[in-house]
């Protein structure tokens, strides 16, 4: 009777074992597809831990493959995908980047009804990028720059006319910046700032004045990019501890920090 049992659970854990190797994380149709692909986290590799592939062998992967093929250019699989039945395979692969830097990346194999492969994927597009031989896309940066409206304008001053020559030296400095320092630039925001003196309705116009003379100048020195303007008006102080409410030196000395424009950079650095 012992000995029915241990057979029958044996029987059990088997079936148990195949069914859940003819199910698939990515529910694989009988063609190889798939209408969404489904990851497995990475912290659930079984094979150690990812392997170096062949670049090389990589490239030579391609539609109606067998397992052995397969097997035999990249390794088995690196995840539990299960016994028999398994119409789904996932990698994980290190390269090694010229910076020294080493780049993980998941790939996965999708097999049709005949267990030929079909369908194949990287979870990451520049993944792809580093097999065929090109660089991995930089991600893109913010930078954030702080321009004194003191230095760029005259007091109380927004237009073009009242633009400083220290204030053009400054623009003309922020051109050369970003040409040298970036690759691309997908987008400039600039944020005209004013102190607290004055109406609301007031600082906004200033603050978006002021914006709008530090876009077309830096447009007019040859920056090619996306630039956009707003106004914070005066609700974004930065300074602290100036009393009174009229507009003595002593308190417009004070506001200083207030009165400024803010470039926001978003592109992709030179390295």
């Amino acid at each position: 009777m012992k000995k029915m049992n241990k057979t029958l659970l044996g029987l059990t854990t088997v079936a148990a074992l195949l069914l859940s190797a003819c199910t698939s994380v990515s529910h694989v149709q009988s063609n190889g597809t798939t209408e969404e692909v489904v990851w497995p986290d990475a912290e659930g590799v079984s094979f150690k831990t990812g392997s170096f592939p062949v670049v090389s062998a990589l490239k030579l992967v391609r539609p109606s493959m067998t397992k052995d093929q397969l097997s035999h250019l990249l390794g088995r699989p690196h995840f539990n995908e299960g016994l028999v039945g398994v119409v789904e395979w996932d990698y994980l692969f290190h390269f090694a980047l010229p910076n020294g830097e080493v780049k993980t990346c998941q790939y996965k194999v999708l097999f049709d009804q005949n267990k030929l492969a079909q369908s194949f994927f990287w979870r990451e597009p520049e993944c792809a990028a580093l097999v065929d031989g090109q660089p991995v896309p930089k991600a893109v940066q913010k930078e954030r720059v702080e321009l004194s409206a003191d230095a760029l304008f005259q007091f109380n001053g927004g237009s073009g006319e009242e633009l400083l020559p220290k204030g053009k030296a400054q623009l003309e400095g922020l051109v050369q910046q970003i040409n040298a320092g970036y690759v691309t630039v997908a987008n400039i925001e600039l944020t005209g700032h004013t102190d607290r003196l004055g109406s609301d309705a007031y600082n906004q116009r200033l603050g978006l004045q002021r914006a709008e003379t530090v876009k077309q100048y830096l447009l007019a020195q040859g920056l090619n990019a996306p630039i956009h303007t707003q106004s914070a008006g005066k609700t974004r102080p930065q300074s602290s501890g100036c009393q009174g409410q009229v507009a003595t030196a002593e308190l417009i000395g004070c506001l200083q920090p207030d009165r400024r424009v803010t470039v926001e950079i978003q592109g992709v650095k030179k390295q």
